[in-house]
């Protein structure tokens, strides 16, 4: 057997958190690119964590290179000290 079915039973879950995550999930899949990338992060993710901020790093398929993506609601005055030199 691959992997084990989730049910609400054993999750702990309640059926719309179950079928919130299956949402989310599905629309990680489907990300092909930076844009769909902040699509999903601002539609899906931030509704449910009500974040401000988030830093998202994305790296090179051989893991050799990165980059540091900076989102917010509003206005950035100070950067976090370890990404100025990124």
């Amino acid at each position: 057997m691959m992997g084990k079915q989730i049910s609400e039973k054993n999750s702990g879950l309640s059926a719309g958190e179950m079928s919130l995550l299956l949402d989310i999930s599905q629309s990680i899949t489907m990300i092909r690119d930076k844009n769909a990338l902040w699509k999903v992060m601002i539609e899906k993710i931030k509704p449910v964590l009500n974040f401000k901020a988030s830093v998202t790093t994305i790296y090179s398929p051989n893991y050799a290179q990165y980059c540091y993506f900076l989102y917010s609601d509003s206005l950035v005055e100070k950067v976090p000290e370890g990404l100025k030199n990124v």
